[in-house]
């Protein structure tokens, strides 16, 4: 489980809801899980890179880890732990932390599945193609919403805002709303004033075991 174990709503714009999959066999977040102690997990974390403590709740911690001082997408992680019963911490899930900004971490329950729902702000410079223009560099901002339910499954993004800015303009726009029907995320919304950048998936699947 890799790009975040919790359930997640997130700020997002031209980012495309999918499903969050492990990045590597072993990535820092399995490799610093099922610790005694939180303490423990920490330690174990500073060990592969820069580590921020991004959210506390009772039962729930997200840590943000940058490996190494490149851009790398890969090198930057949002890791999901919760506390089971016996109070050890187990490692839960991840999400991409690379021009993410973390705006909200709460428990968040789908029918009988119970997790984690983490809110994410995503701002970008890049560039893109416009008739008449050729490539012009623009402003993506992004809302994404990441759900996850915990150890062992897979976590899910959807993408609920999307802004593409061009001299404080919008070129290309979404809003989204987000519903839970048959084992999956559907992310309404009008797009047909997307552009090509703003296109999120409309169906994104939950992938959680029985419970």
């Amino acid at each position: 489980m890799r790009w975040l174990a919790l359930l997640v709503v997130v700020l997002a714009g031209t980012a495309d809801a999918k499903m969050i999959k492990p990045m590597s066999p072993r990535n820092p977040g399995e490799l610093c899980g099922n610790k005694p102690t939180w303490d423990k997990v920490m330690t174990c974390l500073q060990g592969h890179g820069t580590t921020t403590l991004e959210r506390v709740l009772p039962a729930a911690r997200l840590v943000r880890v940058v490996q190494g001082k490149g851009e790398r997408s890969d090198a930057h992680e949002l890791y999901l732990y919760v506390r089971r019963d016996d109070r050890a911490w187990e490692f839960a899930g991840t999400a991409p932390a690379l021009s993410m900004t973390v705006l909200g971490f709460a428990p968040h329950t789908i029918g009988e599945h119970g997790g984690y729902r983490l809110s994410l702000g995503q701002l970008d410079v890049k560039g893109v193609f416009l008739a008449g223009k050729g490539r012009i560099p623009v402003i993506v901002a992004e809302q994404h919403s990441v759900f996850c339910s915990g150890p062992g499954d897979d976590c899910a993004m959807a993408t609920t805002h999307c802004d593409v800015i061009y001299r404080g303009k919008a070129l290309w726009t979404f809003r989204g709303t987000l519903a839970f029907e048959n084992g999956a995320i559907v992310d309404a919304g009008d797009r047909s004033h997307g552009g090509p950048e703003c296109q999120p998936e409309e169906r994104i699947p939950l992938v959680w075991s029985s419970k």
